[in-house]
């Protein structure tokens, strides 16, 4: 045989064999993808709304302003191990098995079924001044129908991620996670699933989620459907991993498809709140720039409940920077714990409709700010045994509309008439998650109740820290929507009413508040009460004779002002304040805090005061002494 005829045998050989191998990884590829031996039930796929949320803002007030607190560390709570088989109830063996736990999709629920849902606030000029700044309309999530949070008062933050990345930089964010003792979902595409099944088990043996990554095409309802159980499968059989599925889409708008099949297989479509990595960060190596970028200057915290997402294998030009960035992130944005999707989901304790449908809010509730309460009555008279006024509040400059003989018959003591030696605390406006955590811990702390008046306006973005605070057993009051005053400052020691062409927008601002509170915490009970009161707190103090008619001829039952203000939002210690409230605690004050973001030093001048007194006064709640 010539030499010419040897090599093009030996080239045809060699070609056959190269085609067998490539022929015996595909048909091997396709075997894994499709090996399906599952049972899965009949679910309904419920979209929840897509949220913005605000960041609180400095506002002028008579008293005080908004602002922020440091961080609060908490334990990590980990799956349930009899949480299995949550989303497709992989079965390994021929024999269907009927699923014991609710899958994913059972637990967001159907804002179609519920009349008072509706899309979430747009990012404009309004809610700008709701507190949405730069900074944080850069967190803003796109519009979609996925999950973007989870209506929890689980004490969990939800970081996701994208993409494989390479091996070292998987390797640096577990062991961030792992540092933090945090918890997270990572998605994959089923060819990076398959195709990396070691980082798979490495993701799922260090306690992560993994969820399906899903790039857009032409399939239909049923080759998703068919994709969907593939991948449960696959993952529960060669990766361990049995918990509940997720699906991220990897770019573009979902599909009618893809929502369907999510639906028939019982997963959960998701996006998030936050997008934790800029595109113009791609060749940045500095995560404090980064941390800048996506959250602003100023020192917010991550919300309960709220979906932050990475993309792995996105910078350029360092392998450790998304493993900074993340430390960096966690460390100084952090309150709650690190939870993966299926955690929060599947806690049914914790989560709940959102909003709050009418049906289950308490019919005493429901709509109950209305005008003519006071039809037929005696407006002095209501006004005279239902306003507990202030010190300060005193004469026709502060309490414009009344006379001086009305005057003398108005409450100006802020004292409850109690046959216990109980104390009331108070905390007005509104804040973030760092700031309310923290009151919230010395509360529980001290086994002390508070009542909460709230100013509504920005709680839409940000449900979950609410219901947390009803949840734990405190009351909830009214301070309007928009921090309306119900009188006009004319000089420091003047006021005036409120005119008569004002007077139908404040009755709007006050059915308007309670409508957000009643939608979002009208169905919490605590020992059987009501968390949510009909008790008013006038904003900056101020009140007129006609606006205290407005308050009352809406349906409030008080308007409660108090013994003392604190002024917490201009303390220069926490030694100071705690001094200053110290001299006011006695039985039946009514002491007045904040909330918001800028009384720094509330929550630590708290636990002083608290620890002090302890034995020696009740902490309760008003809603628990004022009907």
């Amino acid at each position: 045989m010539s030499l010419k005829k040897r090599q093009l045998r030996t080239l045809f050989l060699l070609i056959l064999m190269v085609g067998a191998a490539a022929a015996g990884v595909y048909f091997m590829h396709q075997w894994r993808k499709t090996h399906v031996r599952s049972y899965v039930p009949d679910t309904t796929f419920r979209p929840a709304v897509t949220e913005i949320r605000p960041a609180a803002t400095p506002e002028a007030q008579m008293q005080g302003q908004s602002g922020n607190a440091a961080s609060v560390s908490v334990s990590m709570n980990t799956i349930p191990p009899s949480v299995q088989y949550a989303a497709d109830a992989v079965i390994l063996s021929n024999t269907p098995v009927p699923v014991t736990s609710a899958p994913l999709s059972a637990a967001v629920q159907d804002v179609t079924e519920n009349p008072q849902a509706q899309a979430a606030p747009a990012v404009t000029a309004q809610a700008v001044a709701a507190g949405v700044g730069e900074g944080m309309q850069k967190r803003l999530p796109a519009e979609s129908e996925a999950l973007t949070r989870i209506y929890t008062t689980h004490r969990g933050t939800a970081f996701t991620f994208s993409g494989a990345g390479s091996d070292a930089e998987l390797n640096q964010v577990l062991e961030v996670l792992a540092a933090h003792q945090g918890h997270a979902t990572f998605f994959m595409s089923q060819d990076e699933i398959t195709e990396n099944a070691n980082k798979v088990r490495e993701i799922v043996n260090a306690g992560h989620a993994v969820g399906l990554l899903w790039t857009p095409a032409r399939e239909s309802r049923d080759q998703i459907r068919e994709v969907l159980r593939s991948v449960g499968n696959y993952l529960a059989e060669y990766c361990g991993y049995r918990g509940g599925l997720c699906v991220r889409l990897a770019r573009g708008a979902v599909s009618d498809n893809l929502m369907k099949a999510c639906a028939d297989e019982g997963c959960v479509l998701v996006s998030q709140l936050i997008q934790g990595v800029p595109e113009q960060s791609v060749y940045e190596t500095n995560p404090e720039k980064i941390l800048v970028e996506v959250f602003g200057e100023a020192d917010t915290k991550l919300q309960m409940g709220e979906i932050v997402h990475f993309q792995m294998g996105f910078f350029q030009r360092s392998e450790t920077i998304l493993a900074d960035y993340l430390d960096l992130l966690v460390s100084r944005r952090c309150v709650y714990a690190l939870e993966t999707l299926p955690t929060l989901l599947l806690d049914e304790e914790s989560r709940y409709v959102y909003p709050v449908p009418d049906s289950a809010i308490a019919p005493e509730l429901l709509n109950a700010i209305h005008p003519g309460h006071l039809a037929g009555k005696d407006t002095f008279e209501e006004i005279k045994n239902r306003y507990i006024g202030i010190s300060w509040v005193n004469n026709i400059g502060f309490l414009p509309g009344f006379t001086n003989q009305e005057i003398y018959q108005l409450d100006r003591k802020g004292l409850l008439d109690t046959n216990r030696n109980q104390v009331f605390l108070t905390f007005d406006d509104w804040g973030t998650d760092g700031t309310i955590d923290k009151l919230l811990k010395v509360l529980e702390k001290h086994n002390a109740r508070g009542t909460f008046f709230v100013k509504t306006q920005a709680v839409p973005y940000n449900p979950n820290l609410l219901r947390a605070i009803a949840e734990a057993g405190h009351s909830i009051g009214s301070h309007t929507n928009m921090h309306i005053p119900l009188s006009v400052e004319i000089t420091g020691i003047k006021y005036q009413q409120l005119s008569d062409e004002s007077l139908p927008s404040l009755r709007s601002d006050l059915e308007k508040c309670h409508d957000v509170l009643q939608h979002t915490v009208g169905d919490v009970k605590v020992n059987g009460r009501n968390a949510l009161t009909l008790l008013f707190r006038p904003p900056t103090m101020a009140v007129g004779r006609n606006s205290l008619e407005v308050v009352f001829d809406e349906g409030f039952t008080y308007s409660v002002s108090g013994y003392f203000t604190t002024q917490d939002y201009s303390a220069t210690s926490a030694e100071t304040l705690y001094r200053n409230m110290k001299q006011h605690v006695r039985n039946g004050a009514i002491l007045v805090m904040h909330m918001s973001d800028v009384s720094v030093y509330t929550a630590e001048a708290l636990d002083m005061l608290l620890t002090d007194f302890d034995g020696k006064y009740e902490f309760i709640g008003l809603g628990e002494v004022l009907q």
